[in-house]
């Protein structure tokens, strides 16, 4: 039986996950596996013919990489899938996500938390290095100026008080800051480095751009491991001028993943590199899992250029129901702006912003001439330099997905570069995404602001204003309130801690008449008692909540 849709694992727990496949043909399932492409565990089967083939594997450790293989029987045929690297969950790991944007954000548009705007990446990024105690490996493609020599001199501190520290980085920057950088803090300490040429073979094409950095992955304390990312180059343009975003993840099985692509870059897994076994950019395999469950969070993982990244962005991006919005260095891929002609056509909300027009490729003239809504960064000074899509943020309901890491929607990124792409799919990490975007947007000419969503009932036309007692009260997490506009009329419905400050705001647009109901997650908001204010022109209706955790 010939298999027409890939092995694709789901249903992941930290001692289990479901493994299912489809074929043209009804067949038996068998599913081989272990630790080792040589599935020394063994095999589990089901004899039951059928097209949809799904085999649960059980009995296993958590945050764990394992081989599987799938393969279907129909009489004398018999299919096999390729190998396929999965991982388990995390048993342990908090799974907290922090997202930090180096610029303003719009708070008008926060479903719960405020995004953190104006943050100093460099002090954050301080204290993280400053917490490590087993190990920290660092992928940057550059590390110079001020900022540079700052993160250098503090893991220079983490290698004197006994932790493992390694770092790669790009070829190209040792002729400039970041050559000063390693020759006068990083190599005289005695931290072990390399750069992309170090694998003689690929002799340094493309660019090492990654900006990760991987903490504790070789302690066994699982609640403080964590992954750093995004656009954030370690430099004094790149903190102080451009716009940026960064994501840490506090998650054992993503560190340990993240550790096997260095790993392949650096060719050991020892503080001593080997040149023998060394990979980078289009020697790289597509060796690591791709799928995680982070305290019930899809992510997905991508390396480039070994994982066809590209390929999956767009089928996010075909999948998306209601809007798309990204936020790009450069965008030259022509088959994701066909993308997002295909989805505008549809009835799609597409916005966009990229740092320039001119660079070699750029289809930011295909954009204008399809009437699709891109616009150029006007701000003086800075690049804007993130790489993220935020999809179907301003919907209830949708699955929504935040795209960020340091791959550029270009042709490098897709077949010479080494780069790292993270999908997450979480409503409250897409909301402060959509925050920085709007903020953006609107610094870029922008008119058509997003908007949050809430749902409305159009069968019932309340004759009085009001905002009815939110349910549950009191409440763990999520809570929803139900709101009475009588008369088309500018609504806004925030929340305010008992010293008058604003937690989060709802609801703040015009708005027909109609019953309305809108879902907070207070997501990381401490307990406490909060009190929800509806305006509506002179009209004014409040009521006390409270948050228990």
């Amino acid at each position: 039986p010939i298999i027409t849709v890939l092995p694709r694992e789901s249903n992941i727990t930290s001692s289990s996950m479901e493994i299912r496949w489809e074929t043209a043909k009804p067949g038996t399932s068998f599913v081989r596996f272990g630790r080792q492409r040589s599935y020394e565990i063994g095999t589990v089967a089901s004899q039951t013919s059928t097209t949809v083939h799904r085999i649960a594997l059980s009995g296993l450790a958590p945050s764990t990489v394992y081989h599987v293989q799938a393969f279907s029987v129909s009489g004398s045929d018999t299919s096999f899938a390729n190998d396929r690297v999965v991982s388990t969950a995390s048993s342990g790991s908090t799974g907290q996500i922090n997202v930090y944007f180096n610029k303003s954000v719009d708070p008008a548009l926060a479903r719960s938390e405020i995004a953190r705007g104006n943050s100093d990446f460099v002090a954050l990024l301080l204290r993280r290095i400053d917490a490590a105690q087993k190990s920290i490996d660092c992928a940057l493609y550059s590390l110079s100026g001020s900022a540079g020599r700052t993160i250098a001199d503090a893991l220079v501190r983490a290698l004197n008080r006994g932790v493992k520290v390694r770092l790669i980085v790009e070829q190209d920057n040792l002729s400039a800051g970041t050559g000063t950088t390693v020759s006068q803090v990083i190599g005289p300490a005695g931290i072990p480095w390399i750069a992309d040429g170090f694998d003689a073979v690929n002799g340094g094409a493309g660019l090492m751009h990654n900006k990760f950095l991987v903490f504790d992955a070789r302690g066994d304390a699982a609640d403080q491991i964590w992954v750093w990312t995004g656009s954030w180059n370690l430099t004094d343009p790149g903190t102080n001028d451009d716009m940026q975003n960064v994501i840490e993840i506090q998650d054992q099985a993503l560190a340990a993943t993240y550790t096997m692509e260095f790993e392949e870059m650096w060719g050991s897994e020892t503080t001593t590199p080997n040149a023998a076994n060394s990979r980078f950019g289009a020697r790289k395999l597509d060796n690591t899992p791709h799928l995680f469950t982070i305290q019930g969070v899809p992510v997905e993982l991508y390396f480039s250029p070994s994982d066809r990244t590209t390929s999956y962005i767009n089928s996010r991006l075909s999948n998306a129901t209601g809007s798309i919005n990204f936020a790009l260095l450069t965008f030259t891929r022509s088959d994701l702006a066909s993308t997002l002609k295909a989805r505008k056509n549809a009835g799609l909300k597409v916005r966009g912003l990229l740092d320039n027009g001119t660079d070699s490729g750029s289809q930011y003239s295909f954009f204008v001439a399809n009437e699709i809504d891109v616009r150029l960064k006007k701000t003086p000074g800075g690049l804007l330099h993130h790489k993220y899509a935020i999809i179907d943020a301003e919907q209830n309901g949708a699955s929504q997905y935040v795209i960020t890491g340091s791959h550029n929607w270009s042709n490098s990124a897709e077949t010479s570069n080494n780069e790292n792409t993270l999908f997450v799919e979480n409503g409250s990490i897409a909301n402060q995404y959509l925050q920085e975007f709007a903020a953006r947007y609107k610094e870029a000419g922008g008119t058509d602001v997003p908007v949050v969503y809430v749902t409305r009932d159009d069968a019932l036309q309340p004759a009085t204003f009001g905002l009815a007692q939110n349910y549950p009260n009191p409440f763990n997490g999520t809570t929803n309130f139900e709101i009475q506009i009588p008369s088309s009329d500018f609504v806004t419905l925030a929340l305010f801690d008992l010293l008058g400050r604003k937690v989060a705001t709802l609801l703040n647009e015009a708005r027909t008449p109609g019953i309305y109901r809108v879902r907070w997650d207070a997501g990381n908001v401490p307990s406490g008692v909060y009190y929800g204010v509806l305006t509506a022109g002179s009209m004014r209706a409040v009521r006390a909540i409270v948050l228990t955790k």
